[in-house]
């Protein structure tokens, strides 16, 4: 039996290679590439005019990379007075290591408890300018949420996700020669990508058979939405946690 990878690049080849190196088959397929995003070239000069104690939030270890890579490129330095938070570990760990600075970020990593922080409630972010660093789409909770307790919230796409053009017969035909059983999905938008890429009947039916990992319980509720019937809620996108999980169910 195999696992299929979908996450793109370079986690996507990383823990392949690592369930690989485990005697575990795997084999990766990417259902999407990164590039710089429509505001790259103008976050930096966003973020160095933002004031004292405004805020930068962290969507995804992405666009701090992606963010980082445009201050690189400026040769300037991510602002000091401001105060950052990030959604996920990951994203809270990188954006430590680039600011030097301390990173707020909620113990269970969603926008939800994001939310729930006290720095972010009404009475301390009325008024102020927050910047949300993320990529092309995704969730609007946290713009919505704190633009209704006052504060002057922008988005930042510093990055984009470009979907792949992909031959679903193909693709069904190598997996299924290739014993594919479980499939590792990072996000909804991916699931959902995939399960409109396969749009028939047949082909539908076989995804939905499969056991499909998942890094969080609003991503196992799509997923049972769109018809799939067994399904892991490994509670974080970390290859670390995959492995992990993918690991004790040999």
């Amino acid at each position: 039996m195999t696992i299929l990878i979908t996450r793109p690049d370079p986690e996507g080849s990383e823990l392949c290679s690592a369930l690989n190196h485990q005697g575990i088959s795997a084999i990766h397929q990417p259902l999407l590439s990164r590039a710089a995003g429509e505001h790259f070239n103008q976050i930096t000069k966003q973020l160095v005019n933002l004031t004292t104690n405004d805020i930068v939030i962290a969507v995804s270890q992405h666009a701090v990379s992606y963010t980082e890579q445009a201050f690189q490129q400026h040769q300037l330095s991510w602002p000091t007075t401001i105060n950052y938070f990030a959604v996920g570990q990951k994203s809270a760990q990188h954006l430590e290591q680039v600011t030097q600075q301390s990173v707020h970020c909620p113990k269970v990593y969603d926008s939800e408890h994001l939310l729930a922080l006290p720095a972010l409630q009404h009475d301390q972010i009325a008024g102020k300018r927050v910047i949300i660093l993320r990529g092309n789409g995704g969730r609007e909770l946290i713009y919505t949420t704190l633009n209704e307790r006052q504060a002057d919230v922008t988005y930042a796409e510093v990055y984009q996700r470009k979907w792949l053009k992909l031959n679903a017969k193909e693709l069904l035909q190598s997996w299924t020669n290739q014993q594919v059983n479980c499939i590792v999905v990072t996000s909804a938008e991916q699931l959902s990508f995939m399960t409109d890429l396969f749009s028939q009947h047949h082909q539908q039916q076989w995804l939905f058979h499969c056991t499909l990992l998942v890094p969080s319980h609003r991503v196992v509720l799509h997923a049972q939405q769109l018809g799939y019937h067994h399904i892991t809620n490994v509670g974080s996108a970390t290859n670390s946690a995959m492995l992990t999980m993918l690991s004790n169910q040999q």
